[in-house]
This record gives C-alpha cells, structure tokens and sequence, in this order.
C-alpha cells in the first residue's frame, strides 16, 4: 500500500544517511531518478549525508549525468564494505527496482534491513518489498514519479531546485518513452516534461547525448550486427538479432553498447515484435524485448525467459548457448504466431 508523500517527507527528514539504490544493468530512468534523489537530498533544507550507488558501471551514454562521478558501484566493494553501509545507513532509497534481488551485490544483505527500505517504483511486475512505498504502474517512469514528489517538495520549500535535478529527470522521462514516443507517454508525461524543462532542462543538449554523440566504433558496430546477424520472421511479424561474445570482444564494447539494438531491429516494417539475444558470456544470454501495440512482451518474458519488465518493453536470460537460445525461441514464437498478426496503427484516411 502506498504511502503519502507527507508520510515519505517525514521519513527523509527523520533520516541523516541516505543510502540510493537502483537497479542491475542501469538504464536512462534508474540514474536519472537515483541522481536526482541524490541532489534533492543535498540540497534539502537539512542537507542529508547521501551516498549514490549503481549495481554496475554506468554506459557511456549516461555517464555526463551531472555529479554522476560522485557514485559508488556496488560490483566493485568489497561484502564487508556493503555490509557496512547498510547498517551504518538509516535510510535506504531503492529507485526502479521492482524486484529487491534486482538491486545487485547488495541485495542479500537487504533482507535483514527492510525496516529501513523506501521504494519507489513504477513496474507493473513489482514485488512488494520494504518499509514504505511510492509505486504507480501507470507512471511513464521512476523519474515521473520522483517529479511529482519533487514538484511538491519544492512548492513546500522544502529544498532548494537546481537545473541539474531537472536534467536527471528529464532524461529518465525521456529514455523510458523511447523520446517520448511509446504508448507509456500520457499527458501527465508530457507536462512533467514540459514542467521540468521551466525548472532547468534543456531537451536538445539531453537528447545530444542521449542519441547523437556516438562513438564511431558503435556504429560500426550497428551496422555488422544488422547485416550479419539479424533475421526477420514474416510469418510471426518478429524480428530478431544475434550478438555473440565474439562480435563483442572484437568492436570492445562498453556496458551499454548494445542497449540500443533492439530498437533498431523494431523498426522494421511489419515487425510488431523485435528481439535481441546477446551472450554476456559462455551459457549466458541476455534477452531483450520490444513490441509495437498490444503485444505483451512482459508475459512473453516472464513465461518463458526468466525475466518481466513493461508491457512493451522487456527482457529476460537463459543459461543456454547462443545457438541453443535461437532454436528455443523460434519453438516459443510458434505458440505466439497467431497473437502476433495485427496491425499496431491502422491508418485513417482524411475525408
């Protein structure tokens, strides 16, 4: 059950340590919401001691987030470090983490502080956990969420805006809409956005970074895996690629480098569902999922790839090889072939 935002107010100005949590594999929305939450805490009329952390290094893309720098990466402490942190810690912000065993190394350590655990959340596959809760399933993003708390927090004058709040949220919004293209952007999306860019945002320098300043060798990159190792499948409007470790180690990837696969592959004309598999490393394979319209591409995940995540955009693994995790999921889509066959948008014609 949710709480209040004045009971949440209460929580922050009863703490003094604020541990910030988020999310493996960080994307757009868990740094831009966990690096807001670290400036309002900085800036809140008490100022609080907040450490920032991420389950793993930041891709490149994010990694210009303003004080980014200052986060800790979980992966690389030592147990007895994170063991520290949650006890010396009287509040603990987990931030787009539907699942508590999704926050990283830490997580087993989360079970015996759950008393300390603020959640904010907006996953429909969320898992209740912790303390005291923030979550709506119909919230574009974390970074929506944390707006509205922030928006009534600053209207308290409760602590003090900069712009660089408003970047981070903006860029959370911005990531989870697809650039405020999927069907998770509502109205409440938009003025969010349009509220943020008043308070400091600046949409075209985010979206610079975001989609523009890209590394030469990523695009080459793009380019191989869309010639060499992309396959569509008519018959069930799917298309899929393959990114073996080998292609990875040759182009030296960075996390993140192929986060943005999938979406190209969703581009394809008559293709309602795009794929990516991607050996993170021998028996390993990272799945991703995109859909256009009404297919669950969450219920696919979680049905048969371990995995959850939105209605339209989701992933999953499986502990197989690459060619082992191609043939399951060819056998899988012929239970999805006749679910498949629509058409997303129809077009209307103008009298």
């Amino acid at each position: 059950m949710n709480n209040t935002i004045a009971q949440l107010t209460k929580v922050i100005d009863n703490s003094q340590k604020v541990l910030i949590l988020s999310h493996v594999r960080p994307d757009g929305d868990s740094a831009g919401s966990s690096t807001a939450f670290y400036h309002i805490l900085k800036q809140w009329h008490t100022p609080k001691e907040a450490t920032l952390t991420f389950p793993d290094v930041l891709p490149a893309f994010l990694q210009w987030l303003p004080q980014v720098q200052e986060a800790k990466v979980l992966s690389e402490q030592s147990k007895e470090t994170l063991k520290c942190w949650t006890q010396e810690h009287d509040l603990i912000v987990c931030l787009d983490t539907s699942l508590m065993e999704r926050s990283g190394a830490i997580a087993p350590l989360l079970k015996n502080h759950q008393n300390k655990l603020l959640v904010i959340d907006h996953h429909k596959d969320f898992s209740p956990y912790g303390r005291w809760l923030f979550h709506n399933a119909q919230a574009s993003s974390t970074c929506e969420l944390v707006s509205q708390l922030a928006f009534h927090w600053h209207d308290q004058q409760l602590f003090t805006w900069n712009s660089a709040i408003a970047t981070c949220l903006y860029t959370g919004l911005y990531t989870d809409t697809g650039g405020f293209r999927f069907r998770n952007t509502s109205e409440q999306t938009l003025w969010t956005a349009a509220k943020l860019v008043s308070l400091g945002a600046e949409p075209q320098k985010i979206a610079y970074h975001l989609t523009q300043n890209t590394p030469l060798y990523r695009l080459r990159f793009l380019g191989t895996v869309l010639k060499d190792f992309l396959r569509f499948l008519p018959q069930y409007r799917t298309a899929y690629a393959m990114i073996p470790r080998s292609l990875q180690l040759a182009f030296q990837l960075q996390p993140g480098d192929t986060s943005e696969i999938v979406d190209y592959v969703l581009r394809i004309q008559g293709v309602n569902l795009a794929i990516t598999l991607r050996e993170e490393e021998p028996n390993k394979i990272r799945l991703s999922f995109r859909s256009i319209g009404d297919f669950p591409a969450n219920e696919l995940a979680k049905k048969h790839f371990n995995g959850g995540g939105h209605k339209n955009a989701a992933g999953g693994e499986l502990n197989t090889s690459l060619q082992e995790a191609e043939t399951y999921l060819l056998n899988v889509l012929q239970q999805y072939q006749n679910q498949l066959q629509y058409e997303p948008y129809e077009t209307t014609s103008i009298a």
